[in-house]
């Protein structure tokens, strides 16, 4: 085999290779189900009930934001979230833009990853991003 034959079947093999890696364990933003890299928002206490996952922030939950099982918009309508990324915390605002108050759900694989919200909190937020640790 040629030496050119040979540099473009290594290429070939290493843009194969480069484009599975990099879609195995990518999470899908939005499909109901919380995966990896994730942050996740339920309707009920507990992790219960319909669940909206973004990988993205999002600094405005809109009408079209809705719970995957219950068809209910997710601003100002959750009790329940959870942080699957390893390496940002969560910042949840209490309105659009990032503004008002905020708490704060840690990565993902510390105690504090999940929560359920306290009555104070449920359904009054809508807006989060995700924050670089440091």
């Amino acid at each position: 085999m040629s030496a050119r034959r040979i540099a473009i079947a290594s290429i070939a093999l290493v843009l194969s290779l480069m484009g599975a890696a990099g879609t195995a364990n990518a999470a899908t933003h939005d499909n109901g189900v919380c995966e990896s890299g994730e942050m996740c928002l339920w309707y009920n206490s507990y992790y219960k009930g319909g669940v909206w996952d973004s990988y993205w922030s999002d600094a405005e939950y809109t009408s079209a934001d809705v719970f995957h099982g219950t068809g209910g918009q997710i601003n100002n309508n959750s009790a329940s979230v959870r942080n699957r990324d390893a390496t940002h915390n969560t910042i949840h605002y209490q309105y659009y833009n990032w503004t008002g108050w905020a708490f704060l759900v840690l990565i993902a694989g510390d105690p504090q990853d999940r929560l359920t919200l306290p009555s104070e909190y449920k359904n009054q937020f809508s807006s989060f991003q995700f924050s670089a640790i440091g």
